[in-house]
């Protein structure tokens, strides 16, 4: 392959990859979870002595947690909303404190590091962080 033509195949992936973002980025309807919202919350009273001493935590001033019927878990960063499936077992509640911790962590490298939040995502339900 030529030159010319790795550099054409790279500018095609480039935007293909830059129109899914900013489809993706589009605003999703929220419907508020209060109940998955008040239990991350009591959650976060028993974490915060372990969050605390994670380096970029910083608790948000406010969130939303909303309803996920279709894809997987994400965090909407601007709005401050997680979009999270049913509370039903631990891996539910690792995905709940996964998304919170990307808002948490936004403003630090750790908080767009997928294993460093998943990894303490999981310590956190597991074992409250210790």
């Amino acid at each position: 392959m030529t030159r010319a033509a790795v550099v054409c195949l790279l500018l095609l992936l480039a935007v293909a990859a830059s129109s899914r973002v900013a489809h993706a980025a589009a605003p999703t309807p929220c419907q508020p979870q209060p109940l998955l919202k008040e239990w991350l919350r009591q959650q976060l009273v028993a974490w915060q002595p372990v969050l605390i001493r994670e380096p970029g935590y910083h608790a948000p001033a406010s969130f939303t947690v909303c309803a996920l019927h279709a894809r997987r878990p994400y965090t909407d960063l601007r709005a401050r909303r997680i979009y999270v499936g049913p509370l039903r077992n631990s891996n539910d509640a690792v995905s709940v404190v996964h998304e919170y911790l990307h808002l948490a962590l936004a403003g630090h490298p750790h908080g767009r590091d997928e294993a460093y939040v998943e990894a303490l995502a999981r310590r956190l339900v597991r074992n409250g962080g210790d």
